[in-house]
């Protein structure tokens, strides 16, 4: 369908995501952007419209990696788009940004960053 690669970069709403996507888009690539709140994915591919370039595409897409559901509509958005998937980046993530005391971390806090970081990565791969 297209000659050109094509990305998935979860996490991409915001931060890193959001400039590797720019980046990408910026060499070339066509871009599929993951975004968590389905609501964001309007307002992230409005940042990122002035980078593509012509014959390419921008798709945002909901996705949760703790999800695996998730994960395979997402994967199957693109298919269903470009016909390839060239590149996945595993950036979504979640940092735990705040000082614990010892007897004060939060075990679902902890669980919900261990889901995200890790089996998410796993659930993309």
């Amino acid at each position: 369908m297209h000659d050109h690669p094509v990305a998935l970069i979860t996490g991409a709403n915001r931060g890193l995501g959001l400039h590797t996507s720019r980046q990408l888009l910026a060499l070339g690539w066509s871009v599929v952007t993951g975004v968590r709140q389905a609501d964001l994915c309007s307002q992230t591919e409005a940042a990122l419209a002035d980078a593509v370039q012509t014959g390419r595409f921008l798709m945002a897409v909901a996705l949760d990696l703790t999800q695996p559901s998730s994960v395979r509509a997402a994967v199957a958005a693109v298919q269903a788009r470009a016909g390839r998937l060239d590149a996945a980046v595993a950036n979504a993530g979640q940092f735990l940004d705040r000082a614990f005391g010892p007897l004060d971390v939060d075990p679902d806090l902890v669980r919900q960053t261990f889901d995200i970081n890790t089996l998410g990565t796993l659930n993309l791969a």
